[in-house]
Formats: structure tokens, C-alpha cells, sequence
């Protein structure tokens, strides 16, 4: 579990980094069994445009805050591109 904290904003992150990378790791093995990488190149995205309107134009940072926890509003989410070297 991690906590991202921002100026007002606290989102508490149910799926960690390394849980991402298994589950690439999984999917990677069921569905390209022949495709070998060896690394992951894992980074957290935001919707800055959404936080950006909501805080804005929506109600603030207190609406932003309410929207995170409903099931259609995606927020966050891991982004894990893998590679191998060369």
C-alpha cells in the first residue's frame, strides 16, 4: 500500500508497484509466453486534467477528493512498460 500525498490531497493506493509488476508478470506469461524482457520501467500516472478541473471548476479539492473512491472515476494507475536491455 502507498500514500501519495499532495498539497490537499491524499489518495491511498490499494495496488502497490511491486503487485503491477506481478501482474504484468503474470499476464506476460499467460498471453507472450515468447516474449523475454527482463525489466520494467514502472512509473505512477496521474489525471492532472481532471484533479486540474475539479479543483478548479468542479468544487475543489474537496469534490476531486470525493470522485477517487468511485468505481468509474481512474484517477491513478501503474503504467509497466517492460524491456530488456539493448
Amino acid at each position: 500500500m502507498m500514500l501519495i500525498i499532495a498539497p490537499g490531497l491524499d489518495v491511498d493506493l490499494q495496488f502497490s508497484r511491486a503487485q503491477a509488476e506481478d501482474a504484468v508478470r503474470q499476464f506476460q506469461k499467460r498471453d507472450f509466453s515468447d516474449l523475454n524482457t527482463e525489466r520494467f520501467a514502472t512509473v505512477l500516472i496521474r489525471d492532472r486534467g481532471l484533479q486540474n478541473y475539479m479543483e478548479l471548476e468542479a468544487g475543489g479539492i474537496g469534490a476531486y477528493q470525493q470522485i477517487i473512491p468511485q468505481l468509474g472515476a481512474v484517477t491513478q494507475y501503474w503504467k509497466v512498460p517492460t524491456f530488456s536491455p539493448g
